[in-house]
């Protein structure tokens, strides 16, 4: 790269500042690019737009010359000339782009002209590192975001980036600079080489997989998120998905967000497409969809009944920090802690009972019907509408009877009514439907040195800081793990179906209770079940992940317990992934198989289109 400058005719001085104005020229045709090549003393009929003033228009052209508005941007910084330190061309604005620039560069107050000195753009070199030994150096400027340098970083390597990450391991966040991020010249980040990652609603009907090179491929019901083919060409350089029960939304790169599926569960996000941009993360109800932008807004689409109508409340949703959704609903928390509630109101879209209690929030956990919010003092607010009398109690939106021991809290945790907090002690606070786990009288007392809770629909496990587990809620589906009790020790992990429990052992072995439909029975994979890596869990069945890269299931087989017809197929496994009936399994050429119930995504049969 090399650059080339010129300024234009002078008006006023300017504040001896930089501006770096990022342009993504996929939106722009070529007429439209800057043209770096007009000799001094050449005529071109001037914009009328135009406002010219003494500065330099910085171009970051490409190796051979030529202004690079095929793929990624073109850098326009403005600076303000000192004197005639630099020898420069006389040209107009060229384009609208240009004269706007112009324009915002002709607010910055009148300051003295610094003479002798021509302020020139300051171009950092960063060098990106991966483990497997390549490494690529980068310059930008410093006011460059951190998406630029990853795509370029990708470009230089050849290889899908994840995400950089600082030496001291610290995720730099896309859409702050360089400069914010605190980036020097010469610093070295590491990049996290993208994996293919799968994505499915737990009660979806289809899956989304993006490969290394960011593309998207889907799979399942069609119209519920199966078929993405007409919005193929958007899906690139993807980063994050999200799902409702029938569609799904895709973070690009540019911060755009692209979307299919059924359109009543946010499939289709024409009506706010325009302001889909710079988009940091998007959160999901069932039908409806939520995306945080870098400034702070909030924009909403989908079922309105499910939170995908934000109208009334728009003027509130701004200065954000972070989205939380129920079944519902969605909870936005703003950066001075208050909070914004929208949706269902049965599921927690109302916040009026407790509106003051919602300052200093920290973090907010959502139920199926009920939100817990978590303060900066360690205490707990808890609501949802109350339908009829104890509603809120039978959900989990009334906390009043264990409020004064809501305190210290670290951690909340939600079954489908119910929630449990760890405190800063180790010990166990639950509320909400005792048929959830909303009560934890009978084993309080076990509840010490807590350091991880994890739920299925209707109970509650805690790991200790030992390696035991305690247990509690419905009996029949996963409440009473007496049966297993002296199995379960040098537990390291825990994941759920709907009605049971699997715990990974250091060991590498596997122990599981709770209903036998739900896959709480493992005992006829009992001697497959060790080097496990990794569980999975459908609504009703587990997946096991050996070191091997085979995969043993067991559970319902209309949930995918049963793999047996394409048991020849898993082989070099490297990750599993479900929807409510189904499984999928990448390998490490980064095939899938797919197995389970048919209308959930459980087919091979439909691999080159992806839907059926």
């Amino acid at each position: 790269m090399f650059r080339r400058f010129y300024s234009l005719e002078p008006k006023r001085n300017l504040l001896p500042t930089m501006f770096d104005i990022e342009y993504m020229m996929s939106s722009l045709s070529d007429e439209e690019a800057l043209s770096p090549g007009l000799e001094e003393g050449e005529d071109e009929e001037e914009d009328d737009e135009a406002v010219n003033s003494e500065f330099l228009v910085d171009v970051i052209e490409s190796v051979d010359g030529s202004v690079a508005n095929k793929r990624g941007f073109i850098g326009v910084v403005l600076l303000p000339i000192a004197g005639n330190a630099c020898e420069h061309a006389s040209v107009p604005a060229q384009n609208a782009m240009q004269a706007s620039a112009i324009r915002f560069a002709m607010q910055v107050p009148e300051h003295p002209a610094v003479s002798g000195k021509c302020l020139r753009a300051m171009a950092i070199t960063v060098t990106v590192c991966i483990l497997s030994g390549g490494r690529a150096s980068v310059s930008l400027p410093r006011h460059a975001l951190i998406s630029a340098l990853r795509r370029a970083a990708q470009s230089a390597l050849g290889r899908g980036i994840r995400a950089l990450v600082t030496s001291t391991g610290e995720v730099l966040q896309a859409f702050r600079s360089l400069a914010e991020e605190g980036i020097e010249d010469g610093d070295v980040v590491s990049a996290i080489v993208r994996e293919v990652e799968v994505f499915a609603h737990k009660l979806g009907r289809s899956f989304a997989a993006i490969g290394t090179d960011g593309r998207v491929t889907t799979w399942g019901h069609g119209s519920n998120g199966g078929d993405s083919l007409s919005v193929k060409e958007k899906l690139q350089d993807v980063q994050d998905v999200k799902a409702t029960v029938g569609a799904f939304a895709a973070i690009c790169g540019d911060g755009k967000v692209v979307t299919w599926g059924n359109p009543d569960c946010g499939g289709d996000s024409t009506a706010v497409e325009a302001m889909l941009e710079d988009v940091c993360s998007v959160q999901a109800t069932y039908k409806a969809f939520a995306a945080l932008r870098r400034d702070g807004s909030v924009i909403a689409w989908g079922s309105g009944a499910y939170g995908g109508d934000t109208e009334d409340i728009n003027f509130q949703l701004q200065d954000v920090r972070c989205v939380y959704s129920t079944t519902g609903a969605f909870a936005a928390v703003k950066h001075d802690g208050t909070v914004i509630t929208w949706g269902s109101l049965s599921c927690g879209g109302n916040s009026d009972t407790v509106r003051e209690l919602l300052t200093d929030v920290t973090e907010i956990v959502g139920a199926s019907r009920a939100f817990a919010a978590i303060k900066a003092d360690g205490t707990v607010a808890t609501w949802c509408r109350k339908l009829w009398p104890d509603f809120d109690a039978i959900v989990g939106g009334d906390s009043e009877a264990v409020q004064h021991q809501l305190t210290d809290v670290q951690q909340v945790i939600a079954s489908t009514h119910a929630f449990a907090a760890i405190r800063s002690a180790g010990d166990v606070v639950t509320w909400g439907a005792s048929s959830c786990g909303g009560n934890c009288e009978a084993v309080r007392e076990q509840l010490a040195d807590v350091k991880a809770i994890h739920a299925n629909a209707f109970a509650f496990a805690a790991l200790r800081a030992d390696g035991t587990v305690v247990t509690w809620g419905d009996n029949a589906y996963g409440g009473d793990s007496r049966a297993v009790h002296s199995q379960l020790h040098g537990v390291q992990h825990i994941v759920a179906t709907g009605g049971a429990f699997a715990a990974l052992r250091r060991d590498r072995t596997v122990v599981t209770w709770g209903s036998a439909e739900h896959g709480g029975d493992s005992s006829a994979a009992a001697d497959l079940l060790v080097n496990v890596q990794q569980l999975c869990p459908s609504l009703r069945a587990f997946a096991a992940l050996k070191g091997d890269g085979s995969v043993v299931t067991w559970g319902s087989a209309e949930y995918g317990g049963d793999s047996c017809a394409v048991q020849e197929q898993l082989h070099d496994i490297h990750r599993l992934d479900a929807s409510m009936r189904a499984f999928a399994a990448a390998r490490v050429d980064g095939s899938f198989v797919w197995w389970g119930n048919l209308a959930f995504g459980g087919t091979t049969n439909f691999m080159e289109h992806g839907y059926y």
